[in-house]
């Protein structure tokens, strides 16, 4: 599985965007700054984050330029 990381405005609409296309297996969206692993497991009431999760993808199946073209 690679991963890669894209930047957007509205994370909720390009998250939904990258669902669609062929290969994309999961997407998780957040703020980018800073990494921290279970953040909403360990701050349940907090209802933002300050930091990036890249959306997994299986090279076998998707293309790189496909997504360049989506973001």
């Amino acid at each position: 599985m690679q991963q890669a990381l894209f930047g957007g405005g509205c994370f909720w609409c390009t998250e939904a965007v990258f669902l669609q296309i062929q290969g994309v297996q999961r997407v998780l969206s957040g703020y980018a700054e800073e990494y921290h692993q279970n953040f909403f497991a360990k701050n349940p009431t907090q209802g933002y984050c300050n930091f990036a999760i890249p959306p997994k993808l299986n090279k076998l199946r998707s293309k790189f330029t496909t997504l360049l073209k989506t973001h």
